[in-house]
């Protein structure tokens, strides 16, 4: 019986010395974010502190904090802009799933935030996204309570159709639109003799010729007298699409989608 005694003093007083000695002890995660013990139960029962703005704790053990193996939901691991947050909002990954909305949130970070060639020339460098989408949290929040569904087809996060000059992803420029709206609007065909129009004319004799699509829209004297007609056209597209969908558009889609103008 005393034999059982001592060993349980003895015992008592190691974990006593390890909650005295590594309570407060810091360290860095795999992302330099520095940590703080701030309580101390067992080696396998702790809570760090992350020593940044959010002061986000977190429960783990004392051997994955000594391997600086804790994540913080504010690193930003994601294009080193991005990060996930706290919230309800999961980072779950379905790719077949287009409403999948972090899958969403990482497409819009990497084309403003990687450098993919010719492929989004016009993002990288030039739009950004706003300070409040960098967290994944606050993103979903906005992405999920705008949703709405259109069978079969894709919504797209469209930060023009408000304002063509705008070069940011915020709350106050986006709209979710569907796809095939959003590519009428981004529609822009070329012809090798006009590479710098946004439309295919091409010199028939005396004049030009004009088209929407696959839609030839005539034969005009000038190329402003071409641009108008193909951008009336293209208004009026987008119109018949708005009545085409009906009520399957919120309200708030439509109205900014029949006041675009190219």
């Amino acid at each position: 019986m005393k034999t059982v005694q001592i060993i349980v003093q003895l015992k008592g007083c190691k974990i006593g010395g390890d909650i005295l000695s590594r309570l407060n002890e810091e360290n860095y995660n795999s992302c330099g974010t520095l940590m703080k013990i701030v309580e101390y139960i067992t080696a396998d029962n702790i809570i760090v502190e992350f020593q940044d703005e959010y002061k986000f704790r977190k429960k783990t053990n004392y051997a994955n904090f000594k391997m600086g193996r804790v994540k913080n939901p504010y690193d930003k691991t994601v294009f080193g802009v991005g990060y996930l947050g706290n919230g309800i909002h999961k980072s779950w990954k379905n790719a077949r799933d287009s409403r999948d909305t972090y899958l969403n949130w990482i497409a819009m970070l990497q084309r403003c935030y990687v450098d993919m060639g010719d492929k989004y020339l016009s993002y990288y460098g030039f739009v950004t996204v706003c300070d409040e989408w960098l967290n994944f949290q606050n993103f979903a929040e906005w992405y999920e309570s705008h949703y709405y569904d259109i069978p079969n087809e894709r919504l797209h996060i469209d930060k023009d159709m408000k304002s063509k000059e705008s070069k940011i992803y915020s709350p106050d420029t986006c709209i979710l639109i569907p796809q095939s709206i959003n590519e009428v609007v981004r529609d822009n065909y070329r012809d090798s003799e006009n590479a710098d129009l946004p439309v295919t004319i091409k010199r028939c004799g005396d004049k030009y010729q004009v088209k929407f699509r696959k839609e030839n829209l005539g034969k005009y004297n000038t190329i402003n007298e071409c641009l108008e007609r193909y951008n009336n056209r293209k208004i009026n597209y987008i119109k018949e699409l708005v009545a085409w969908y009906g009520d399957l558009l919120p309200n708030h889609v439509k109205d900014a989608v029949l006041k675009w103008k190219p």
